[in-house]
Order: structure tokens, then sequence, then C-alpha cells
């Protein structure tokens, strides 16, 4: 995992967070944007709802593989009755 260029939201903290790890500056779907229109091959995103939704709504995300995880208690949805799951859902080929 140490050698994957890591870039990481956060609001707290800033610049080069060791591990190969750098703090998003600015705008994470512009980020994320920029990244892909690079040469550096796939991304991938391990983050909160929140980071994942934005993302998602904005076009960013070519593609979704959830992995769900046993919780008990109620948590936050990814898609609710606020998010159209299907606006910018276009079938693999």
């Amino acid at each position: 995992m140490n050698p994957v260029h890591k870039h990481v939201v956060t609001s707290t903290l800033s610049g080069d967070l060791g591990w190969n790890s750098r703090a998003i500056e600015g705008d994470p779907v512009a980020y994320v944007e920029e990244l892909k229109s690079g040469d550096g091959g796939g991304i991938s995103v391990a983050g909160g709802v929140d980071t994942v939704r934005s993302l998602f709504l904005a076009g960013a995300i070519d593609d979704l593989t959830l992995t769900t995880h046993p919780v008990t208690g109620v948590g936050r949805r990814l898609f609710d009755e606020t998010v159209s799951i299907t606006r910018r859902w276009r079938p693999v080929r």
C-alpha cells in the first residue's frame, strides 16, 4: 500500500502527509477530474459517503463497485430519496 500514490480529502491536514500521501487542496471533484485527464492509470476511492456522493453526482466516477460491511445501528446512506441513482447511469459494454 505504501508505494501507491494517495490523495487525501481533508479539511484539517495539508501538504505531504507521508507514506506517499498528499492532501488535496481545493475542490476534490476538480482534483479527481485533473487526475483522470493524466496517464497515471486507474483511481480508487476509499472514503466516506460525502466524498463518494459528491464525486458520483459530479459524474467523476466511471465505475462504481460497492463493498458492504455489516453495521449495527443506523448509518448514513449513499443513495437516498435526494439522489437519483439512474441520472448518470450508463450500462457497461
